[in-house]
């Protein structure tokens, strides 16, 4: 294979993987306004869209700092597969309790059923944000490797 033919076959894995992880993002910030809004009924919807922007605005950092720094690591991540069958069932278990951990709230702001505080609204929005930066210490410091790696095969990813 020619220098310019490797050359062109690696800048089409690139603009593919990025075009994915633009359509990726693009996607879950439309499929999580139709989990908050549509149940809600309404934009007017003031802590989902706090909640979004918390979600969504930490994790395009990270997503950033993935695609620049492991690349092959985010690769996995948007693959979303799991080869492993624990996992794989753990995750089949889970994913409908995610869903209604997103959907429900917009039928309570809807059926007017709760009055959280507003000190509750914020001190949970600070959590959220906390775990995501505990989140990326781990990843930057490479313990989150030597958590699910067992002793012995741990490999420091510090950068």
């Amino acid at each position: 294979m020619s220098e310019q033919a490797k050359r062109t076959s690696s800048d089409l894995d690139q603009t593919s993987f990025r075009r994915m992880v633009i359509t990726r993002f693009t996607g879950l910030f439309i499929i999580l306004g139709l989990m908050f809004f549509l149940p809600a009924s309404t934009f007017s919807y003031w802590q989902a869209w706090v909640y979004m922007l918390i979600l969504v605005v930490p994790m395009f950092f990270i997503v950033r700092y993935l695609y620049k720094q492991d690349p092959e690591l985010l690769k996995r991540r948007l693959r979303m597969r799991e080869r492993q069958k624990t996992r794989k069932f753990i995750q089949v278990i889970l994913w409908p309790f995610f869903l209604l951990a997103f959907i429900i709230p917009g039928f309570d702001y809807r059926l007017h059923r709760s009055n959280v505080p507003l000190a509750v609204i914020i001190i949970s929005n600070v959590l959220v944000l906390l775990s995501y930066y505990m989140g990326m210490k781990v990843h930057v410091n490479g313990l989150l490797e030597c958590l699910l790696h067992p002793v012995g095969l741990c490999r420091s990813t510090k950068r």
